[in-house]
């Protein structure tokens, strides 16, 4: 009979290549996008690479630094902080000492940072914050992909400005996802801060794709003259931001989610494509997905008149039409992921110079 051989007695090489097949998959904190930003959007029971880790000695060495390709930093025990603001920068140093500890500077693919929707940081804490932030998390980690999730005001302190919160009463308590990548390069090893923290995370990195979910408005149209309410986004500072960085020169992508926006709302994107000249694709999503069964929920959809709602979702579109129909020739693509509100149809008329040679999917003429 033939000896048999365990998977230790392999060169380390071949069982690190085994355990990547693995690995394959990016975690639900990298994946969930296209759905309204939530604690769940960072939970995820299937974690094969941090199981086999438990199986023996020899495994845990084998995936070890696979297992912080992507990290999740959670800031959800303000409940019992004495000092919100000592309370994060002490968690992000301790992430940080981490990270270089285990040599993970510049190697690590995805960083995901979730605060929940009640998070109140103190204003004497929020300056140093972003800084910490800014060059902690990102000069040092220096992530592929940036991901945070929170409330919009503390997003926009983290880009180092201000969202309009004067109606936020109207649109209820939610969570904001904010998502920046970059190329992979050779010298992506974290720089201690050589790009500083002025202008916060936007101006920190050479970001190519910028990523928007800003959660459902459908709550707002329960109130009276919900047209004149204004929306708290990030998408007015983001642009105003922008031009004043290098992610002018360098962002290829924009992904923006927002489900039953107001056409207010999404006029600071169809506006801020003018400002960003090396844009080429733009993909949208305006409603929910057909399984979300949010017009369902009588307690979500209160007063609000379906009407109204389609009809901003409408008007949004055409105003996103309107203005590629007229911007320079950057922008090549655009896609989106709204198939039931009769998509084609809808911008046909006001995409002169534009084809549609799939659904969904409309492309400039050559």
């Amino acid at each position: 009979m033939a000896p048999t051989s365990s998977l230790q007695s392999l060169p380390t090489e071949i069982v690190q290549n085994i355990v990547q097949h693995l690995n394959c998959s990016e975690p639900a904190s990298q994946r969930a996008f296209d759905h309204e930003p939530s604690a769940e959007s960072v939970n995820s029971n299937h974690k094969p690479l941090k199981q086999l880790s438990l199986a023996s000695r020899f495994l845990r060495g084998v995936v070890f630094q696979s297992l912080f390709t992507y990290l999740l930093c959670v800031f959800d025990d303000f409940s019992t902080a004495v000092d919100p603001g000592t309370y994060c920068l002490q968690k992000m140093i301790k992430l940080v000492r981490l990270i270089q500890k285990l040599g993970m500077e510049g190697k690590i693919h995805g960083l995901t940072v979730f605060f929940p929707v009640e998070t109140c940081i103190p204003k004497e804490y929020i300056d140093e914050l972003v800084n910490r932030f800014t060059t902690f998390l990102i000069c040092d980690a220096n992530p592929l992909r940036l991901t945070v999730i929170g409330p919009a005001s503390l997003l926009c302190h983290l880009i180092q400005d201000r969202v309009d919160s004067k109606d936020e009463w109207a649109f209820g308590k939610r969570l904001h996802m904010l998502r920046l990548s970059q190329l992979p390069h050779p010298s992506r090893r974290g720089d201690n801060g050589a790009h500083g923290f002025v202008g916060g995370i936007i101006k920190s990195r050479p970001w190519t794709d910028l990523s928007v979910n800003e959660g459902s408005s459908l709550r707002v149209y329960s109130t009276y003259e919900y047209f004149n309410k204004t929306p708290p986004t990030m998408l007015h500072q983001l642009f105003r931001m922008a031009v004043d960085s290098t992610l002018l020169h360098s962002l290829r992508r924009i992904n923006y989610v927002a489900i039953f926006p107001l056409s207010s709302q999404v006029r600071g994107l169809a506006q801020g494509l003018r400002d960003c000249p090396s844009l080429t694709e733009l993909f949208t999503q305006l409603a929910p997905a057909a399984a979300d069964p949010i017009l369902d929920d009588s307690e979500r959809l209160g007063k609000a008149s379906t009407a109204d709602i389609w009809m901003e979702v409408e008007s949004s579109y055409r105003l996103i039409a309107s203005e590629i129909a007229t911007s320079p020739p950057f922008l090549q693509r655009w896609e989106t992921a709204d198939k039931d509100i009769g998509f084609d149809a809808l911008v046909r008329p006001l995409l002169t110079g534009w084809e549609s040679l799939e659904p969904l999917v409309w492309t400039r003429s050559a």
